[in-house]
């Protein structure tokens, strides 16, 4: 008679099945601290990681077709995040914008004027 002992040993998704929850329970302490006014509120750290992260995309990748779109998408949702908490803009007015905005930024990417990335040595 054999034992399976398969169902006993860990998966390989065990290492990486904390982060879900720890994310969780971040975005909650920073979110209730934002609501006391320790912290900036979640918006606002949103916000400015979305620039950041588009900003970085380009410090870290050079200018070329992708860069160009995923960054310059990242800091134009930046700067649409600062219009809707501002309550210049809602969202069902952001959200088509940001659509057209990717599928132009799209199109532009397409240009000769915009370098295509360097391939890797992988």
């Amino acid at each position: 008679m054999t034992t399976d002992n398969s169902s006993r040993l860990p998966s390989k998704k065990s290492g990486t099945s904390a982060v879900l929850p720890i994310l969780l329970v971040v975005v909650g302490v920073v979110t209730l601290l934002g609501q006391f006014g320790i912290m900036p509120s979640f918006n606002q750290i949103w916000t400015i990681g979305l620039a950041a992260v588009g900003v970085l995309t380009f410090l870290i990748n050079g200018y070329n077709k992708s860069t160009f779109v995923f960054g310059s998408f990242l800091i134009l949702s930046s700067g649409m995040s600062i219009l809707r908490t501002q309550e210049i803009l809602d969202v069902g007015k952001e959200i088509p914008i940001l659509f057209i905005a990717l599928g132009s930024l799209m199109l532009i990417a397409r240009s000769q004027a915009i370098p295509d990335p360097t391939p890797t040595d992988d």
